[in-house]
């Protein structure tokens, strides 16, 4: 049995309190994950390049959002500093992701979580 196949052994056997509560503090978990990560200060020590993993970065200006961009000094490739976490670095919005959490609480399958959510 996988990690995945006891979660959803455990979700199925709550009631649905139980459950709201489990979807709550997992959106919580998206919520923080996706808006909250910024609210730490950052030193440039801290930073390394997602593609080769280097920590010769340099302050490369800021995105249209104001969020900072680096650039790595090895690669030569241009980065904003995001953790590496599913959220920070998925395409889809957050709203999208606590969707989705929703139907895998419901146990639903995947196609019909990907139906839910208007994904491929």
């Amino acid at each position: 049995m996988t990690f995945i196949d006891s979660i959803r052994r455990q979700l199925q056997a709550m009631n649905a309190t139980e459950r709201r509560q489990a979807i709550d503090s997992l959106r919580n978990l998206i919520y923080e994950d996706a808006y909250m990560h910024t609210a730490h200060p950052v030193v440039d020590c801290e930073i390394a390049c997602p593609r080769c993993g280097s920590i010769v970065v340099v302050r490369k200006g800021h995105d249209h959002d104001g969020a900072q961009r680096w650039l790595c000094k090895d690669c030569h490739r241009t980065f904003r500093n995001a953790e590496d976490t599913i959220i920070t670095r998925s395409r889809l919005k957050p709203a999208v992701w606590m969707r989705y959490l929703e139907c895998f609480v419901d146990c639903l399958p995947l196609r019909e979580c990907a139906a839910r959510c208007h994904i491929s």
